[in-house]
């Protein structure tokens, strides 16, 4: 959970490849059968990263605690978030994606052209081809 009094960057200046890159590295390391909660402390250029599992509870809930990766950047502008997942739907199911830059992944993983659906909660569905 990010502290109230840490400004986040709004900016997407980390690259959505960057933060696969860390999230594979971390997830490397973290299935090593290492018995505690594992942290990766890493590098990208000038941004520093921390990678780890997410504690929330909805990851709790959904249990999603051994997939859902939290990365922290602390990048010279200030510092960022994201959160990786695996998606289980639309164009992107099975493969790991940075929540809130789906887009971007979409690229990333060379996919044909897409668009943003709408789910029913209300919330950003899953992307589906036009």
């Amino acid at each position: 959970m990010i502290a109230t009094d840490v400004q986040i960057v709004t900016g997407a200046n980390v690259s959505v490849a960057d933060v696969l890159d860390v999230d594979r590295e971390f997830r490397r390391h973290a299935t090593a059968g290492d018995p505690y909660t594992p942290v990766l402390h890493t590098a990208r250029g000038a941004c520093r990263y921390t990678a780890r599992y997410s504690s929330t509870p909805r990851a709790h809930q959904l249990g999603r605690t051994r997939d859902w990766v939290v990365v922290s950047v602390d990048t010279p502008e200030g510092p960022q978030q994201y959160t990786v997942v695996t998606e289980r739907r639309g164009l992107l199911a099975r493969r790991r994606v940075v929540r809130g830059r789906e887009v971007e992944c979409a690229r990333h993983y060379h996919l044909p052209r897409h668009r943003f659906v709408e789910a029913d909660h209300g919330a950003l569905g899953d992307i589906r081809r036009n």
